[in-house]
């Protein structure tokens, strides 16, 4: 028999007649020669698979979804990784701290990292924090086909299984299932499914990997915010989703760009777009500006042609943030980078909000208490100095048309109705405070 070892917190002895290395979170009554054992049986199991591994990454379920990587580990203490998320491949060092317990780490830069960049021009993350990767694991469980992990930092839970030669193979198909469900930024914004004669919303981030369903039932808004992973084949939801009385938890796109539901058959639905910039919402989210202004401050985490007026794409936003608060007031700050430092913009008021039988609408009016836009910048004798030039965020929020607002719990949609190809998404996630 395969010999390997188990350690347990409440006997702390090794047992060689089992294929099982398990493990708690607490590491202090372990001595450091079990642990080196633990690592090293660990190692063996990594380097012993020849097709390599495949690790399903969610950084964060509440804000994104998943990454699929490949692993291959070598003898010589390197590890080649591949994945979805585009046709870079890196060979980084990886290896095991023993002083907090079996921690699996990669040492130098990889996918993982990528994840993690805090400069947004890398692969597109929040500034400071880019998708909220890690690369340091806690080792729980160890067999010959299996290694549970969870993030050092964060607690969260990650596997890796083995791989077999045809997910090496098939990758590419995985990024372009990906690529498929990439939404064009210059189309109009409204996207549909209909299921069973019920309509919804539904609409996904190629960035966030996060797909969203909404629909209004017996004067209820149903949302679901769904983190998804690729398949060569589909996009699968971490959770199923209910409509028209079917459930299902994967979808596949065509190549014509017709979306498809998977594993229930005989169920026939329709997936369709808006045609013309001037369609407005079909459906209706009541309630849905109030339930916003529940909480003070979003941030922006994805846009689509929204905010052009403001900073050309791939000129940085470094930060904006949507907020509201009990006396009804509304604004933007919005921060870019420029000669003199950091350029700043202020906010607006809300005239009034309405329901106008499609969905809540909210719109702003010029308010000159507002009007604060200048630039903070550094010199050796201040800290900062507040140096004032007009602004452009009233461009694009004051609009007599107003914004469509879409909900989804912490989350929510503004879409412009003047032309229903801006929008913006907001989250509560990730608050500089």
């Amino acid at each position: 028999m395969k010999r390997a070892i188990i350690i347990t917190m409440t006997s702390l002895v090794t047992i060689m007649t089992s294929c099982t290395v398990t493990t708690d979170y607490l590491f202090d009554e372990l001595s450091t020669h079990r642990i080196t054992q633990y690592v090293d049986a660990c190692d063996k199991t990594l380097k012993e698979w020849s097709e390599g591994w495949k690790m399903i990454y969610y950084p964060d379920t509440s804000q994104y979804g998943a990454y699929t990587l490949l692993l291959d580990f070598n003898g010589n203490g390197r590890v080649k990784m591949a994945w979805d998320g585009d046709k870079d491949t890196t060979e980084s060092a990886y290896g095991f701290n023993t002083s907090q317990g079996p921690v699996l780490l990669f040492t130098t830069y990889s996918l993982l990292h990528k994840l993690a960049d805090p400069d947004p021009s890398v692969f597109g993350g929040a500034i400071g924090i880019g998708f909220e990767g890690e690369y340091e694991f806690i080792i729980r469980e160890v067999t010959e086909e299996r290694i549970d992990l969870v993030t050092r930092k964060k607690k969260r839970p990650v596997s890796l299984v083995r791989a077999s030669r045809e997910d090496w193979e098939r990758l590419d198909e995985n990024r372009d299932i990906v690529d498929r469900f990439e939404v064009d930024r210059e189309s109009p914004f409204y996207q549909y499914i209909e299921l069973g004669g019920e309509k919804a919303v539904f609409l996904y981030s190629q960035k966030l990997r996060m797909a969203y369903l909404a629909h209004s039932k017996d004067g209820q808004s149903i949302i679901y915010r769904l983190p998804w992973e690729s398949t060569p084949t589909s996009i699968r939801f971490i959770r199923p989703v209910t409509l028209g009385g079917v459930s299902f938890s994967e979808v596949t796109m065509t190549a014509s760009k017709q979306l498809r539901i998977v594993g229930v058959p005989g169920t026939t639905g329709t997936f369709s777009r808006t045609s013309s910039s001037a369609d407005r919402c079909e459906l209706r989210f009541p309630g849905a500006v109030q339930d916003a202004r529940k909480h003070d401050g979003y941030n922006l985490v994805e846009r689509g042609v929204a905010l052009d007026y403001i900073t050309p794409p791939g000129h940085g936003i470094e930060y904006f943030r949507f907020y509201w608060n009990l006396a009804g007031y509304a604004g933007g700050e919005l921060y870019t980078r420029n000669d003199q430092g950091i350029a700043l913009w202020g906010g607006l008021y809300i005239a009034y909000t309405t329901d106008d039988g499609i969905g809540d609408q909210v719109t702003f009016e010029k308010h000159s208490r507002s009007q604060l836009s200048g630039a903070l910048t550094f010199d050796m004798n201040n800290w900062f100095n507040l140096v004032y030039f007009p602004g452009t965020l009233t461009t694009y929020l004051a609009n007599a048309a107003g914004f469509t607002i879409i909900p989804f719990g912490d989350q929510f949609y503004m879409v412009r109705n003047a032309d229903n190809r801006q929008w913006a998404l907001y989250s509560r996630k990730n608050m500089v405070e």
